[in-house]
């Protein structure tokens, strides 16, 4: 692996950005994401709930009248309306019309269209099991799944039909998105963890200690030139202060079941958490438990739930083991494959590559990590008591960086954890009525 190459690099350091989509699909993204203002109306997602009459939609105040025609999905083929106002739920995409008051950034609705992409819907996965609820409810890639009499179930790598299913076993799953926002499964297969030599060469090789790097030996211009960034050489923050209040959070976020894990289980990931300046991401995580954040990010960011969501985003990369599982698509990625090569690459987790070319590809894996991390970080988040309306709003805040950066369009991790809490964690979703 050369390593001069951009996507090579990637491999040891999966960053909190980089799960970004590529410029491509951002841009289509963004156009159905950003508050979309009419002559009559807005295309936005709901920001704070209020009561029926009185709501906010993105940065817009939404006054609901008994005039107001509500348009609610029947299922994928029609919707009906109805008179009056409903109770709206936290991140729910809603389509206004009405009149609109610029000065006041409110409008009066004529019309709250509510849109529904997930119900009904087939969804699929590869995560590891982080909670059984119940015999017949999991917890796994961030969703709550059903078990039920149709569900096929299979048995791999050294399970045996007398196995249940266990935290921390492997499953993928398919299945169908129910209206409780909870995936009633059609077919799950489990597999038993496991720890190879290569995933532990993979964490030993990203072993360091970054409260030892300062201004005096961090990477110089011109090994960066020809090597490119070495996140191991990345200065640590002198606020000490500050230090201790990532890492407060940060051992609050990690999940029961790996602080139950004895020292020297090769499950057991070793998490630290640095305070650093100078890198251009919000955090960093490496295979071996080292957490990097960045001091500006956390300075910018108002209170500890917006902060917890940066870290637990960077914790999930290392918990998904992401950087193991997609080591395939990272090395055929660096090379110099063609089109034709890659379209034949199978990715642990994310199944068959068939894109034209290794950008697309490339970044079809990051996209697929990106959800998935932010997924479980909500995950976290909610056990360790975290508010997790909050994560949407940190990303929205760092990616503008702007005072009124809710005026402005939603930058696309935002809106999948908008779509994310309006599904995953609907009000009804057993997600929120269960908890390990």
């Amino acid at each position: 692996m050369r390593k001069n190459n951009k996507y090579a690099k990637l491999l040891l350091h999966r960053q909190y950005t980089s799960m970004r989509t590529p410029s491509t699909l951002r841009w289509a993204f963004l156009l159905f994401a950003m508050p979309l203002f009419a002559a009559d109306g807005i295309d936005s997602y709901v920001t704070r709930t209020g009561t029926p009459q009185d709501f906010d939609l993105g940065a817009t105040h939404i006054v609901c009248t008994p005039a107001t025609q509500t348009i609610t999905p029947v299922d994928t083929a029609e919707s009906k309306s109805i008179p009056g106002c409903l109770q709206q739920i936290y991140g729910q995409r809603l389509v206004v019309t009405g009149k609109l008051d610029n000065k006041t950034h409110t409008l009066t609705a004529d019309t709250i269209e509510l849109i529904d992409l997930e119900t009904g819907r087939d969804i699929d996965g590869f995560s590891f099991i982080d909670a059984v609820l119940s015999p017949t409810l999991l917890r796994a890639d961030g969703h709550a799944i059903v078990i039920d009499s149709n569900t096929k179930i299979t048995r791999e790598n050294d399970l045996t039909p007398a196995d249940s299913p266990a935290t921390r076993q492997w499953v993928k799953y398919e299945g169908v998105r129910r209206a409780d926002g909870a995936i009633l499964a059609t077919s799950l297969t489990f597999s038993a963890p496991e720890i190879t030599k290569t995933e532990k060469n993979l964490r030993k090789k990203s072993e360091f200690d970054p409260a030892k790097n300062n201004e005096e030996n961090k990477q110089s211009g011109a090994s960066k030139f020809f090597l490119g960034k070495d996140y191991k050489r990345i200065p640590a923050s002198k606020d000490t202060a500050l230090q201790a209040r990532i890492e407060a959070i940060g051992n609050k976020l990690i999940p029961a079941y790996q602080r139950s894990l004895t020292d020297g289980d090769p499950h057991k990931i070793n998490f630290r958490f640095q305070l650093v300046h100078g890198i251009k991401y919000q955090s960093i995580s490496f295979p071996s438990g080292i957490i990097l954040v960045e001091e500006r990010a956390v300075k910018v960011l108002p209170n500890d739930d917006q902060i917890a969501y940066v870290m637990a985003d960077a914790i999930a990369i290392a918990l998904e083991r992401q950087e193991y599982r997609y080591l395939p698509g990272y090395y055929t990625m660096a090379g110099t494959q063609t089109a034709a090569e890659v379209a034949g690459l199978f990715v642990p987790g994310l199944g068959l590559v068939a894109w034209a070319g290794n950008h697309v590809a490339l970044s079809k894996i990051q996209k697929t990590q990106g959800d998935q991390a932010s997924r479980l970080a909500l995950i976290m988040l909610h056990d360790a008591g975290y508010d997790i309306t909050q994560a949407l709003i940190a990303d929205w805040h760092l990616e503008k960086e702007k005072p009124d950066f809710m005026q402005r369009s939603i930058p696309y991790r935002a809106a999948f954890l908008f779509q994310t809490l309006a599904t995953d964690w609907r009000p009804d979703s057993p997600l929120r009525q269960q908890h390990p």
